[in-house]
């Protein structure tokens, strides 16, 4: 068994340290480990984790995948690959890696849809990372693709309560019907089945709690509220809308006409038969069922992130901000101002105008298959859009993920198609179209080419599918120009119309990648033969759909990290760091979305130097439901533990024979554990990490138990761990064994010594038993005593004591 007493570091007054922290001695001499005294904001951490948010800059591929991948070095000099993923123009690649405090750079490598690859190194010497490449650069500012939807809204509200003590009048029955609404007042419908007559209303809050109430008189008038909640159901006859206020509903609601003045809010089911407006002034919000029987007049801001039927004509008018997130369903349709949907908007019939050059941006779907839409303006499609017939009349169409229609394409204005748009009949290019970087455009037939197709960045396809009308007005010009393949097996266009760039072609030799924004064209020069939008040659498992990338713990080929114990917590041991010393690795393969969906991890025990039986085990970030066929390893069940902890042994002694700590004796061999287990899908890279996680050893011995765990500084114990140890013997824990603010954990009361380290190398040589670990390592002192501002390599820059350090098999 081992002595009692500390482990690492640091003296130095906390005048010191507070008035020099830059300014050390340049020689700090030995100090006993009994002696010293760390700083309680010294992390005691040889790695940090980063997080990495890479964004990608470059439309010219429209929503097409660009793989990210992130080394230690130049990857064409050896650097070793840390983590790999997808990022798009919408969705960033954002992912967490655990780096040694002495790496402050890394390389980050992007291969774009066309093959192309660009690499630089960047500075990783903060927390946080914020990337955007480009198509020639990367810069590390700010972050252009984001996670999840272009479009936020605010949280749902909580519908109020409807016990009575805040109420000026309670409405019960039939027989209070008939009063006059004031100011400051708040008048509660608690009755069933009855109906309130309101003869003047001069301000004031009615609140309805009530099923099968009507509601007769009432005026929206200024500063009157009305709000309907949860559970309830009314119907209001002649609601009048004459001025600014305030209508909230989270029940059921039937009412005539709607004139929203200042604020709507939907939360429940609401039908209104007849028209609804709201004005310049007005901001309405539908999180719920809102059907509107006759015409949809939006004259300013609202948002539906439920379910919008608007069953007459929808009208978006003057420069209102209408934003959908839910459900939209309508027919007949006029917009102006800026529209944006990030949800489903369906066009069962009539026309789609967008008049006036409004703005409009969707990331969501736009499904018109029976309607005719007319643009104007900017429409930006980087979802997913079908259309009956299509009409770019002013402005510009920029296309950078999947347009359909169905009958006829006619662009008079201007196109910029950076990935797909498919025409099942016929087009009409009388305006300017731009084909960009690979990008392709399919049409059954070409009526008309009197306006100009130019190709830019790198080769496009123009594919007829049946046959081109040599109907041109050639002009002084050709009218197929740039880096565009015009593909027409009819070959009814004739040579004078290409420059000399463009290429008339079968179109069977131009590959373009098939994806969820793109249906692609001929057989890869770099394949996807599982198709799911990653190459064969940036895809770890070609073949598996549901596996792409490999994520790797640093180190991983020279055999990753390790983690080195002292095993006599809540009391201080010897310092030697060697009752239980662990390297581990780990591979983390995650699929084209960047989710986890497989971990394997391998490691290895080198030294149980010490008496005392102990146990080891890892504790994940994630919960034990989201996993599953672990391998390897046991998990630990009684009592049910909500985070996954996975168990390599319950006793050192049986696990090796000999300490493999004293010189001269016996050794054990090192001893090896290949854990594995699949994860479930939708746990990200980002959130599960590529990193160390969380080791722990316990006190198995007689008198102590599974509670008697030892972590690493502020690492969360297990559900297992007996929490009333903390702040017993010399435990100096900080909080009630709960990560959270102010929480400090596993540190020692008096001098803030761990009973753990990690150190980001495989091979650590350990100190021999007895000997402290400040007295094998001479420059552990100084980086403890700088908060770990210098001597960052204390464990590999040669100031040791050789005949202190165990040497590692």
């Amino acid at each position: 068994m081992k002595i009692k007493l500390l482990l690492i570091l640091l003296s130095l007054s906390m005048t010191i340290v507070s008035c020099k922290k830059d300014t050390l001695p340049d020689e700090v001499p030995q100090v006993d480990i009994d002696a010293l005294n760390a700083s309680p904001e010294f992390s005691w951490a040889t790695s940090r984790d980063v997080t990495f948010n890479i964004g990608v800059s470059d439309t010219q591929y429209g929503n097409k995948a660009h793989v990210i991948s992130i080394y230690t070095a130049d990857p064409t000099t050896g650097g070793e690959l840390l983590s790999r993923g997808s990022a798009t123009i919408i969705n960033a690649y954002s992912t967490k890696i655990s780096l040694p405090t002495t790496l402050t750079e890394v390389w980050i490598e992007k291969y774009a849809p066309n093959g192309a690859e660009l690499s630089r190194k960047i500075p990783a010497n903060s927390n946080t990372v914020d990337v955007s490449i480009g198509d020639k650069d990367i810069i590390t500012t700010a972050v252009s693709g984001v996670k999840g939807k272009t479009v936020m809204v605010m949280p749902q509200e909580n519908s109020p309560s409807c016990a009575t003590g805040d109420c000026s009048v309670v409405i019960t029955q039939s027989s209070q019907n008939s009063f006059d609404m004031a100011s400051g007042n708040t008048y509660c419908v608690t009755g069933n089945n009855i109906t309130v007559k309101v003869q003047n209303t001069n301000g004031g809050t009615m609140r309805i709690c009530g099923t099968g109430v009507v509601v007769e008189g009432l005026k929206m008038a200024s500063n009157v509220t009305v709000i309907v909640s949860s559970g309830a159901s009314v119907r209001f006859n002649n609601l009048n809308w004459e001025g600014p206020s305030t209508f909230k509903n989270f029940g059921t609601v039937t009412t005539g006409n709607v004139k929203v003045l200042n604020n709507f809010l939907n939360q429940g089911t609401m039908r209104v038969e007849g028209d609804f407006v709201t004005e310049s002034n007005g901001d309405g919000t539908n999180y719920g069922t809102l059907t509107v029987t006759g015409n949809f007049n939006s004259g300013a801001k609202f948002t539906n992130s439920g379910t919008l039927n608007a069953d007459g004509n929808f009208n978006s008018n003057n420069t209102p901000n209408f934003v959908n997130t839910g459900i939209l369903k309508t027919k007949q349709s006029t917009l102006s101002g800026t529209f944006t949907n990030s949800g489903n908007w369906t066009v069962s019939s009539g026309e789609v105008m967008f008049n006036n050059g409004p703005t409009v941006n969707n990331t969501g779907t736009i499904n018109a298959s029976n309607s005719k839409m007319t643009a104007s303006g900017t429409f930006t499609n980087s979802g997913s859009v079908t259309v009956q017939n299509y009409v770019q009349n002013n402005g510009t169409l920029i296309n950078n993920c999947k347009f359909i229609t169905l009958n006829l394409f006619d662009n008079n204005a201007n196109i910029i198609n950076n990935s797909y748009i498919q025409v099942d009949n016929q087009s009409n290019l009388k305006g300017s179209t731009i084909l960009r970087n690979g990008a392709l455009f399919k049409t059954n037939v070409i009526l008309s080419l009197d306006g100009t197709l130019k190709g830019e960045g790198s080769t496009s396809l123009f594919r007829v599918v049946s046959t081109s009308y040599d109907n041109i007005n050639n002009g002084n010009a050709p009218k197929i120009t740039g880096s565009v393949q015009y593909a027409d097996p009819s070959g009814k266009i004739q040579a004078k119309h290409f420059d000399a760039t463009a290429k008339s072609t079968t179109g069977e030799g131009m590959f373009i990648q098939a994806t969820d924004c793109n249906e692609g064209n001929g057989k890869p020069i770099d394949p996807d033969t599982d198709h799911d939008g990653i190459p064969n040659s940036k895809d770890a498992f070609p073949e598996d759909p549901a596996r792409a990338f490999i994520n790797q713990s640093y180190n991983y080929a020279n055999g990753g990290s390790t983690v080195a114990f002292e095993d006599n917590f809540p009391l201080k041991g010897d310092y030697d760091m060697n009752d239980v010393v662990i390297s581990y690795r780990y591979q983390i393969i995650s699929n084209a979305a960047n989710q986890v969906v497989h971990v394997d991890a391998n490691y290895t025990l080198h030294a149980t130097g010490g008496s005392y039986k102990n146990g080891a085990g890892i504790q994940f970030n994630i919960t034990r439901s989201s996993v599953s066929n672990v391998k390897g390893a046991e998990i630990e069940e009684q009592p049910i533990s909500k985070d996954l902890v996975l168990i390599l042994f319950r006793d050192s002694r049986q696990q090796q024979a000999q300490w493999n700590t004293v010189p001269g004796e016996n050794t054990s061999d090192p001893i090896k554990y290949n854990v594995s287990f699949d994860v479930k899908p939708g746990i990200t890279v980002e959130a599960f990490g590529v990193g160390n996680y969380n080791p722990f050893i316990w006190n198995a011995t007689a008198g102590f138990g599974r509670g008697y765990e030892t972590h690493l500084k502020n690492k969360k114990p297990t559900d297992f761990a007996d929490t009333k140890l903390f702040r017993t013997g010399d435990d100096g824990t900080v909080g009630e064994g709960k990560v959270g603010s102010g929480y400090v954990s596993y540190i020692s009361k008096d001098q803030n010594l761990p009973w753990a380290i990690e150190l980001p190398l495989s091979n650590f040589k350990y100190p021999i038993e007895k000997a402290t670990i400040t007295s094998a390592y001479r420059s552990f002192g100084k980086w403890a005593l700088s908060l770990g501002k210098t001597n960052m390599d204390w464990y590999t820059d040669g100031n040791v004591d050789n005949s202190k350090l165990f040497s590692v098999k």
